[in-house]
């Protein structure tokens, strides 16, 4: 709490050490009591980490010729205010006030000129200011997670942005006169509030998703001149309604991905990069006006310059039967698919096959498309196919029923995107193939990639799943798939650890295999569970069932035993004594396989 000097290397004024070297002042360290902070007037430099973690300073003023504040110089101390008035030339260094989050008011001066990387992170500043000051330069997430900051407005010289240096300012709502070339990657990411720009005239290049997640930006026109715009730029701007350009060149992979109110895009340059990924799930979008020598715009079909590609199909357009023309030799699938007026897919073109208004491969043995708008309620996949490619089956809001039948070798990730009204799968395996258990948990279908995401991408009306072929399954199969009702297994008899995890609404489980094992926490809070079916295994033990597998099970639950000659009593018991201790008062009772 105190300091003493005697050093003629140092003086020490008012609480403060500093250091002399090359005629320059250096704040070195402060006692404890500190509160209000105003340095010795020849201080040129604020060191590294000299008020660090500093729990009494609350007030700031600079009037003094300091051109530099040093990395973490002040970085998680109480400060609330920041009042730079000073003329000179001044640098804040990384990490200066990172942390501080009772700061609120900063007054930056003139002299500001460079704001470095995380330099006002995590602060709760809510308002900046720098239309009177000289900046050139705003670092690598100079105020990432400003959740406060409401009001950015920044001179009007041309200044360079760095990497996320607005991102999770999540209340920032107006951003005005940023005279810059080049916005950054992850600009604005997460600012869910941003809904102005103003004076965004000069910028010409729009990185990686700088705008995504901005859930309520509806006006783009301050960006009408830009060149190029990144990967996901735009992406889940979900209250953006247009989309009108003078010089756009590129239409980058998912540069409007999940912008569900986007109804009209135009473009006036020759667009010379287009990535059918761009209008990924715009659902709304109605109008698309190319102007390009490499790409052609036809009744709302998007071609390559010689039509043999289908790049894009219009979401809106309303033709219930669309035929593929004879040139095309390849088809991006997924825009055909979300398109929910498309009931029939025809074609002309011999390098494909349809087939009940559905579409295969020439050699019928990749499912292609199944269009959104088909009428049928029940689909079961023809014999001669193999494989299922990613987002052939999008929304398709009247099917209900899917058969899969165990000639089918190859389901890849997400072929059941954003499936919303099916009620029952009937699959021979789970996962990318029958033997890859990395890939063995049902929100694999429907685009999940880790089993932790089964809740998520499951569908909610999905409530019964029927497994004919697959004889080994991973652990985590089912996992918290928490709308699921009815679940049946033909020809695997081990329930793997974690199985059937949190399935919460699991009413009824049939095993048509000889049960030999039931791992750890397989039924873990299948607190609803009413019937298991179960053949019956002479050979089961008790130390074949973990102890841990029926943890939040119900009493009560009526366990059918199947056999193919009558179970006696003795065997009854003995079978139900595996479980012993592992569940609570099952009603127990045997069948005869028919």
């Amino acid at each position: 709490n105190s300091l003493q000097n005697n050093s003629p290397n140092f003086i020490l004024e008012q609480g403060v050490l500093y250091q002399t070297s090359d005629n320059l002042l250096v704040a070195k360290k402060a006692v404890n009591s500190i509160t209000e902070l105003s340095l010795n007037s020849n201080t040129t430099k604020i060191d590294n980490y000299a008020f660090y973690n500093h729990k009494n300073i609350n007030s700031l003023r600079l009037d003094s010729k300091v051109d530099y504040i040093g990395k973490y110089a002040f970085a998680n101390s109480a400060l609330k205010d920041i009042n730079i008035v000073q003329n000179n030339v001044l640098t804040i260094s990384d990490y200066a006030f990172d942390g501080c989050q009772s700061l609120k008011n900063i007054n930056l001066g003139k002299g500001i000129q460079t704001i470095s990387n995380f330099a006002f992170s995590n602060t709760n500043i809510e308002y900046l200011n720098l239309e009177n000051s000289v900046i050139s330069l705003i670092g690598q997430y100079a105020f990432y997670n400003c959740k406060n900051l409401k009001y950015v407005k920044i001179i009007e010289n041309q200044v360079t942005l760095n990497k996320g240096c607005f991102s999770g300012c999540k209340n920032l709502q107006t951003v005005a006169n940023l005279n810059t070339k080049s916005l950054p990657e992850k600009a604005f990411e997460n600012c869910e509030e941003l809904v102005s720009l103003t004076n965004f005239s000069n910028i010409q290049n729009v990185g990686n998703h700088a705008f995504l997640n901005c859930k309520k930006l509806e006006d783009i026109s301050e960006l009408a001149n830009i060149q190029t715009a990144g990967i996901g730029a735009f992406e889940n701007c979900i209250s953006l309604k247009e989309a009108k350009f003078l010089n756009l060149e590129n239409l980058a992979q998912n540069l409007f991905l999940n912008c569900c109110s986007l109804t009209e895009f135009v473009s006036a340059q020759n667009i010379t990069s287009f990535d059918a990924s761009a209008f990924d799930n715009c659902f709304k979008l109605s109008t698309l006006t190319l102007v390009s020598g490499k790409y052609s715009s036809v009744n709302g079909v998007v071609y390559n310059a010689d039509q043999t590609e289908i790049l894009f199909y219009l979401p809106t357009k309303q033709d219930s039967i669309f035929t593929i023309p004879a040139t095309v030799t390849k088809v991006s699938s997924r825009h055909l698919s979300q398109n929910i007026y498309l009931q029939t897919i025809q074609t002309n073109s011999e390098h494909f096959y349809a087939e009940n208004g559905v579409l295969f491969s020439a050699d019928k043995q990749t499912l292609l498309c199944y269009p959104s708008g088909k009428i049928a309620s029940a689909y079961t996949v023809p014999t001669a196919v193999k494989s299922i490619i990613k987002n052939t089956f999008v929304n398709c809001p009247n099917l209900t029923q899917l058969v899969i039948n165990d000639n089918v070798e190859r389901l890849e990730n997400g072929f059941l995107s954003q499936i919303s009204n099916l009620i029952t799968l009937n699959v021979s395996f789970i996962g990318e193939t029958i033997n890859d258990l990395q890939s063995n948990f049902l929100g694999w279908f429907f685009g999940a990639t880790n089993y932790t995401f089964n809740n998520q991408y499951v569908p909610k009306s999905l409530i019964e799943v029927i497994v004919n072929s697959q004889t080994q399954f991973a652990n985590n199969c089912f996992y918290d798939c928490t709308n699921l009702l009815t679940i049946k297994i033909v020809k695997c008899g081990k329930v793997l650890g974690h199985m059937f995890y949190g399935c919460y609404s699991l009413q009824t489980i049939t095993i048509e295999s000889l049960l030999e094992s039931v791992d750890e926490y397989a039924f873990y809070n299948c607190k609803n569970l009413i019937n298991i079916n179960l053949i019956y295994n002479e050979n089961l033990t008790a130390p074949d069932v973990d102890i841990t597998a029926l943890i939040q099970t119900p009493s009560g639950v009526c366990v059918t035993l199947y056999s193919t000659e009558v179970i006696s009593a003795t065997q009854l018991t003995a079978f139900s004594k595996c479980f012993k201790d592992k569940q609570y008062d099952w009603v127990w009772r045997t069948a005869i396989i028919k």
